[in-house]
């Protein structure tokens, strides 16, 4: 009986989760909206106006009103035809008065939050109603009245309360007004809620011929191959449908695929006033026929459409068109530079970048902007001096007061937004404040010039928080893109006002465009004396002794258009083959390229170097001209490196021990996942003071931790508090990144992987004066070093592949890598400093070495001795231990060292072993310095027998 009861019960739930929505395809959703749009100045945009509203009937434009024209126009032949003359003219005069009201109120609204001007601002306003109606029964389902500014949610009406709703500080003196006056609010509540939807019936009326005229969606199946070969890309398109309410589902067997499964592009306008929906779904290739796709839509019940029926043309063509493409791609295309030459390219861009805190480095500040033409900058600012500054005598001697003027309200204006969305981010990422994040934006615009005729290439608007892609506009869809998750709220905003994103787009084909034509045309003079390159060509041993580097340099040059094409036999070695710099910036505002590639010694001959810029037509160099003289001297220079190498260099020890070394490094190791072991968790950290434990964190307990008695007393409860939430952002950070490496790695889940970070400084002491010796931050994957910081160079080393994109994306962000070599060098040393200081009589409490000597017969060569020194129970860490020969220090590459080791009372060990012949250890000893010795312990072997 019981079971009866389970089966029913399930049958039942199963059908629901069936054919639950089915009933809901009889209820039809209508709306009436209307949206006003104001901008805070004109632009010279085609149909872009600075003022304009319109009514949508399911999101069909039924009217409109502009600036220009200043008439309410009907766009539907229904509405001109049924309406009379009276409504367009009472429409005509309610526009114009609210164009009064939008002007007055952007201006309002743009003083309260100091925004400049010369900047463009834009206010909208929509307001409407929705309704269901199943049969002839029609029920109100909402009712909204927002306002937006610059596509960020400012006041809103919440009608189930009679009362306004203020999404941010800016608009709590508009709420306060408008509720002060509560007939006002009872009547937008009756708008809403009666008359809006009383004027839909009656549009819906006038118009439900036309209505029922509109034509079903055309359905189609079709199917490509997936990325992954061994998969098929499923996709049901419907399109050409009038009402936006429509339900498609891809279905498996009659069930329902997970919508987490299935991308959906959402529904989306046609040209024609007419809408499509699209959505796909990967399958295994052999299941195809068990898929097909539901859709309904009110002008039928529904369709069925078996995705098997027309899959297989489809993947038929695509195979083919892909190997094609493979053909493509498996062999190197070479192209003829020649031909391209005259085309010059330039670009003007403007690189904003905001800081989350302020730094005590020089030249950095918490807010900086320039711009560069051709990347060669031509103006800045930054948050200490507060001016927008000329960085080009022409630009400083052809562009008017005026303009600099309202160029520093502009970027004051920008430095104001920043620092507000650079907080809105942190806490949307929750991230820590302690830590240093920086928030950047590049926009521009690029174009291509032949002769006279100038053309717009492409524009960009792109922002970058701690050097990752974060939002992106697609000039060509004139939508916001976001890479990431954190982005999708700020596209979404951004998006929801087409306005401001047509603006952009506007902005970066042509106002940029116009802009940089006048900048260039100003600087030409300058431009046209601009130097050629100069070219070199040279050839070293490579690391294979069998092969040579060839290498070609040019230098010197200005506009960073240049081409540059290894070639033997007058035909281009292929890229992949060709080691480049790309193009780098030199210390005078010229740039450099470096190509380089490895030959066969005796085939240098077949090769040139092939450059072109715009200074010239084009200079091809052969390399077999320059390469012998380099050739010998490279092999010089070489044989003097090798005598060096070859022979040991014997230094005094003696000379350093009064130099004393310190060091402060934090390591953070990060698990792939879990594991069950005692002590070991998914995420800990540490910091060590001359390698001894000062404090400790870990998924467990959460929490910083002091590990010794003078930081718990030294350190005030606020340290450990935002040394907490530090550690717990970096915890977040590592968990996101440990998951990107093992898929950009293709490991497995199931096993366990290891990410691990130090970085830290060392300084030496003698005397009191403190030298900053090295800074390290560097990262390894499962023991293997992956990325680390180069501190002379300030750019990240990738050790590995799969470490190349990080290192891409982190030297990108200039600004970041400063950060970090301000950090090593100056901050982590004050930090050193200041736990020595208030740890000074722990941290006083050495420990000397204990040295031991001792020979054993070697265990590969019996006639041999291994002779050992060990030394153990030493702190500090820094000490010397050298295993002389006749006072004179051996070749390390002779000696085996166990390297510095701990031993469990944090103190140290170190041990060194040298095979000898055994009737000469009385010429060998043991030097040991230590700073807890004054002076160095020499031990010699001769007492030690085997």
């Amino acid at each position: 009986m019981r079971t009866n009861v389970t089966t029913k019960i399930f049958a039942r739930l199963y059908f629901l989760l069936l054919y639950g929505t089915l009933p809901s395809l009889r209820a039809e959703k209508h709306s009436l909206y209307y949206i006003y749009t104001a901008l805070s100045k004109p632009v010279d945009l085609p149909g872009i106006y600075q003022f304009s509203a319109m009514g949508l009937l399911d999101d069909r434009q039924i009217d409109s009103y502009n600036s220009k024209e200043q008439r309410k126009i009907p766009r539907q032949t229904w509405m001109k035809e049924k309406m009379q003359e009276d409504y367009w003219e009472k429409g005509t005069q309610s526009r114009k008065s609210k164009e009064q009201w939008f002007n007055v109120n952007v201006d309002i609204l743009m003083k309260r939050m100091r925004h400049n001007e010369s900047d463009l601002h834009v206010l909208q306003w929509r307001h409407g109603c929705e309704i269901e109606k199943q049969g002839d029964e029609v029920k109100f389902s909402k009712g909204i009245s927002e306002y937006g500014f610059d596509g960020v949610n400012f006041l809103s009406f919440d009608d189930k309360e009679s009362q306004w709703v203020a999404p941010v500080d800016a608009a709590l003196p508009s709420k306060r007004k408008w509720d002060s006056v509560p007939i006002l609010n009872q009547y937008t509540k009756g708008y809403l809620e009666k008359e809006c939807v009383d004027w839909l019936n009656k549009f819906r009326d006038y118009a439900d011929e036309e209505q029922r005229k509109a034509a079903p969606p055309d359905v189609h199946v079709f199917a490509r191959k997936s990325s992954d070969e061994s998969k098929l890309k499923l996709t049901c398109l419907a399109t050409g449908f009038y009402s936006k309410d429509v339900t498609m589902t891809v279905r498996k067997n009659h069930t329902s695929v997970c919508e987490d499964e299935v991308k959906s592009t959402g529904i989306r306008p046609n040209h024609d006033g007419t809408f499509q929906l699209r959505k796909s779904v990967e399958i295994n290739e052999d299941e195809k026929d068990e898929y097909d796709c539901f859709v309904s839509h009110r002008t039928f019940k529904s369709i069925i459409l078996k995705l098997g029926q027309v899959t297989e043309p489809l993947i038929a063509e695509a195979s083919t068109g892909r190997e094609k493409a493979g053909e493509t791609l498996d062999s190197c295309v070479t192209v003829s530079p020649e031909k391209v030459i005259q085309t010059e390219k330039h670009s003007l861009y403007y690189i904003y970048t905001a800081l989350s805190k302020p730094v005590d480095l020089p030249g950095i500040y918490q807010f900086s902007a320039m711009g560069l033409l051709d990347d060669r900058q031509i103006d800045s600012y930054n948050s200490k001096e507060q001016r927008k500054i000329p960085r080009q005598t022409w630009m400083k001697e052809k562009m008017q007061e005026d303009y600099w003027e309202k160029g520093t309200q502009s970027r004051k204006s920008k430095e104001q937004w920043f620092n507000v969305n650079v907080d809105i981010l942190m806490k949307r990422m929750r991230h820590n404040e302690s830590d240093l994040h920086v928030l950047q934006w590049r926009h521009g615009c690029e174009i291509e010039k032949q002769g006279d005729e100038v053309k717009f290439s492409k524009g960009i608007s792109e922002y970058g928080f701690d050097g990752e892609n974060f939002l992106s506009f697609d000039d060509k869809e004139s939508q916001w893109v976001a890479p990431v998750d954190a982005a999708l709220p700020s596209k979404r905003k951004w998006d929801s006002v087409p306005i401001l994103n047509q603006y952009t787009k506007g902005y970066l084909e042509k106002e940029c465009v116009d802009w940089l034509n006048k900048f260039r045309d100003y600087a030409d003079e300058e431009q046209r004396k601009a130097a050629p390159p100069d070219v070199r060509v040279f050839a070293r041993k490579s690391s294979d002794e069998s092969k040579l580097k060839l290498t070609c340099l040019a230098t010197g040059f200005y506009s960073k258009d240049v081409t540059m094409t290894v070639r033997k036999n007058h035909t281009s070695v292929c890229e992949d083959e060709v080691k480049s710099t790309g193009i780098r910036p030199n210390h005078d505002g010229t740039f450099q390229l470096r190509k380089s590639v490895e030959i066969n010694e005796d085939e240098k001959d077949e090769y040139d170097c092939f450059v072109s810029h715009r200074t010239f037509k084009s200079i091809i160099l052969k390399l077999g001209q320059v390469t012998e003289p380099l050739i010998a001297e490279a092999s010089t220079g070489r044989e003097k490196a090798g005598e060096t190498l070859d022979s040991c260099v014997t230094v005094s020890p003696e000379k350093d021990i009064q130099t004393e070394k310190h060091s402060l490094y934090y390591i953070y190791m990060a698990l792939s996942k879990p594991v069950d072991l005692p002590g070991i968790y998914q995420f800990s950290a540490m910091g060590l003071l001359d390698d001894r434990q000062i404090d400790s964190y870990n998924s467990k307990e959460q929490r910083k931790i002091p590990k010794q008695t003078w930081m718990k007393e030294k350190m005030q409860e606020d340290y450990w508090e935002k040394g907490t939430q530090s550690r717990k952002s970096k915890e977040q950070w590592f968990n996101v990144n440990v998951d990107i490496l093992m898929k950009r790695m293709r490991h497995n889940e199931s096993e366990l992987h290891v990410l691990q970070w130090r970085h830290g400084c060392e300084v030496e002491q003698e005397g009191d004066e403190v030298k900053f010796s090295k800074g390290i931050s560097e990262y390894g994957f499962d023991g293997v070093d992956f990325l680390s910081f180069d501190d002379k160079e300030s750019q990240w080393v990738a050790s590995v592949d799969a470490a190349i994109p990080s290192k891409r994306k982190w030297d990108n962000v200039p600004i970041l890598n400063q950060y970090t070599k301000g950090y090593l060098e100056k901050e982590c040393v004050d930090w050193l400093n200041k736990f020595r200081e208030y740890g000074n009589e722990h941290l006083r409490n050495t420990s000397p070495p204990d040295v031991h000597v001792f020979a054993k017969r070697s265990s590969r060569d019996k006639t041999k001795l291994k002779l050992t020194c060990l030394v153990s129970g030493f702190y500090p860490k820094d000490m010397t231990l050298v295993m002389r020969k006749y006072r004179t220090s051996l070749c390390e590459n002779e000696v085996e060292s166990t390297g510095i080791r701990p031993n469990h009372d944090e103190t140290f060990q170190l041990r060194k072993s040298v095979e000898i012949n055994e009737d000469e250890k009385a010429e060998y000893d043991c030097f040991v310095s230590h700073r807890t010795f004054k002076e160095p312990v020499i031990v010699q072997w001769d007492a030690v027998t085997a």
